[in-house]
């Protein structure tokens, strides 16, 4: 965390539309990144950080159903400080198909995406200068805004994003 907090200048992110994200994911999964392009996907919808998408294992992806799968975050900020897995649910049914078709392809200890923070902020970067979309604060962190700002568009309720995002209090959903 040191290391990080010297080499990342501290920026507001930018919050990321649904429609970008979904053009990004696109480009990373037509260029090959299969896996970064799923990741941006669930980090948008399931307001997860970058680290934990770094961290998240195959097996700790469950499909439970067509249009359900629940994450269980094992490393979170959160899980580290309650003692306890925290879950992320995906009701997407394109995602949880694509999550379904990854998991039959690896084993349950493979990491989900297997890259670092950096190639995150690469590809979310190639994607977006693919499409000629610059901007000064556009870090990987904008998928958990704009997935916020989007989860809120559909429920206008701050309790149900912030459970969602496993947000200690509303002001820290209110600030997304």
């Amino acid at each position: 965390y040191k290391n990080w907090c010297k080499s990342t200048k501290r920026i507001q992110a930018l919050p990321l539309t649904p429609a970008l994200v979904q053009a990004m994911a696109s480009f990373c999964m037509i260029s090959g990144q299969i896996r970064l392009g799923a990741g941006l996907l669930v980090c948008f919808v399931g307001l997860l950080r970058i680290g934990e998408l770094i961290k998240l294992r195959m097996g700790e992806i469950n499909c439970v159903r067509n249009d359900l799968a629940v994450l269980t975050l094992l490393d979170s900020k959160g899980a580290k400080l309650k003692g306890k897995p925290e879950f992320v649910m995906i009701r997407d049914e394109s995602i949880v198909h694509m999550l379904k078709k990854l998991k039959c392809d690896s084993c349950d200890t493979d990491p989900f995406y297997g890259g670092s923070y950096r190639d995150v902020c690469l590809g979310l970067q190639n994607a977006a200068a693919f499409f000629d979309f610059k901007h000064p604060h556009l870090t990987p962190h904008g998928l958990r805004c704009g997935g916020a700002t989007w989860h809120f568009t559909f429920d206008l309720s701050y309790d149900r994003t912030q459970a969602h995002g496993r947000w200690q209090n509303v002001l820290n959903v209110k600030l997304y």
